[in-house]
C-alpha cells in the first residue's frame, strides 16, 4: 500500500493500484508465459554452467596437485636469474631486490634468486638477452 497522510487518500490509492495491477496482469498474460519459458531456459543454462564449472575446478585442482608435486624437484638446487633492464640503484632494481627473497621462499624447491642488471637501450638489451640467449622453458 502507498503511504499517505489521509485515510481516504490511502483507500483511493489502494483501489487505483489494485485496478491498474489487475489490468497489467490481464494485458501482459502472453508476456508472462514467455517470461516463464525464458526463466526456465535461463535456469537450465545456469545449472549446466554450474556443473561444468564444478568439473573444471575439480580437474584444475587435480592437475595442480600433480604439477605441485613435480615442481619441488624441478627447482631444488637451481638458480633463477631475475633480469632487470635498468642500472643498479634504480626503482626497478630496488623492487627486484626486495622481491627476490620472497620469491625464493615461495617457489617450491627454494631456488636461489639472483638479480642481474642489464642497463641500456631502454631495457631492449635485457629483452634481447632473454629472447636470444636464455634457455627456453621446457
Amino acid at each position: 500500500m502507498i503511504p499517505c497522510r489521509h485515510a481516504n487518500k490511502q483507500i483511493f490509492l489502494k483501489e487505483v493500484f489494485e485496478k491498474t495491477w489487475l489490468e497489467i496482469v490481464l494485458i501482459d498474460e502472453p508476456v508472462n508465459v514467455v517470461l516463464k519459458i525464458l526463466s526456465k531456459i535461463a535456469a537450465e543454462a545456469l545449472m549446466k554452467r554450474t556443473i561444468l564449472s564444478a568439473f573444471f575446478l575439480f580437474g584444475f585442482a587435480l592437475l595442480s596437485s600433480v604439477a605441485h608435486a613435480t615442481s619441488h624437484e624441478f627447482f631444488k638446487g637451481k638458480t633463477v636469474r631475475l633480469v632487470v633492464g635498468t642500472s643498479a640503484g634504480g626503482a626497478q632494481d630496488e623492487w627486484a631486490r626486495f622481491l627476490a627473497p620472497h620469491l625464493a621462499r615461495n617457489i617450491p624447491g627454494g631456488p636461489d634468486i639472483v638479480v642481474q642488471n642489464m642497463p641500456g637501450a631502454g631495457t631492449v638489451i635485457a629483452a634481447n638477452h632473454i629472447y636470444n640467449i636464455a634457455n627456453p622453458d621446457r
